[in-house]
């Protein structure tokens, strides 16, 4: 106790706060319920009232994610994807792995953990979670994208087999769909982790749609011309009316084109 300054009990044996040497935030220390250990944060706060405040109201939080169950260590990006990765993994098929980790690994991890400097997952806001996509459009424009494409060029394809690709047919800007597909795995993920007591809240996450698309028609196969449909119609009339048509025969085990005719039974 020698090395707190101005420490207080808030609940006694329980709930303490203390400002360290040289910082003039309060720190509280929290015994955990029922179990062995102490959770121990900054309350940042330099006021000693609001401080205590705060730290009743995290023992409170506390004992709740401990009879519910709950996670209570801080969690980093990779350490929530790695907690539900484990419990995921088995559930999944060959495909949905690969495109997970894939994904993962290439535009999460590098997004939470350096972009964002590897935060806390409960300090993250919304406004995190909006400026990945700016970040995601703009990837493989970006010296890491070129890199990453650079590297992968240089590869050897494994006597042919293609395993690995060239990513020359990657899109600048991906399409609506990728984006749509990152934001459901990105969803899956904090949304479990707010079950799990881990995020303290679902944050809002929704991938934008390229502008230059949105008053484009929807594409759709092309239509019969006219005198197609006036092939396609007499050609019906003749075959319901079981008279001889044409038959398409094989020539060297594919079609070809004949005068053959025979008659329908």
């Amino acid at each position: 106790m020698s090395t707190y300054e101005n420490h207080k009990w808030v609940v006694p044996d329980k709930v303490l706060i203390y400002r360290r040497s040289g910082s003039p935030k309060y720190q509280m220390r929290l015994k955990v319920p029922d179990r062995t250990g102490y959770v121990v944060k900054s309350t940042k706060e330099t006021d000693a009232l609001l401080a205590e405040d705060i730290a009743r109201k995290e023992y409170v939080s506390l004992a709740y994610k401990v009879e519910n169950n709950l996670e209570i260590e801080k969690y980093d990006f990779l350490k929530l994807y790695r907690t539900w990765w484990k419990r995921e993994k088995p559930s999944k098929s060959d495909a949905r792995i690969r495109y997970i980790e894939g994904t993962i690994e290439r535009y999460f991890i590098p997004y939470f953990t350096e972009v964002l400097s590897n935060r806390s997952i409960t300090t993250l806001t919304d406004l995190d979670f909006e400026d990945y996509w700016t970040w995601r459009i703009g990837y493989w424009d970006s010296p890491e994208g070129k890199q990453n494409i650079s590297r992968t060029t240089k590869r050897n394809n494994n006597r042919g087999k293609q395993r690995h690709s060239k990513k020359g047919n990657i899109k600048k800007r991906p399409s609506d769909k990728t984006l749509q597909m990152e934001q459901s795995l990105m969803k899956q993920i904090f949304w479990w982790g707010h079950r799990r007591g881990i995020v303290d809240r679902q944050p809002f996450i929704r991938a934008p749609k390229d502008a230059s698309r949105k008053n484009l028609q929807v594409a759709r196969r092309p239509t019969f011309e006219l005198d197609e449909w006036r092939k396609l119609y007499r050609y019906m009339r003749v075959w319901v009316r079981g008279e001889a048509v044409g038959k398409q025969h094989r020539k060297d085990g594919r079609y070809a084109k004949t005068h053959k005719t025979y008659q329908r039974t």
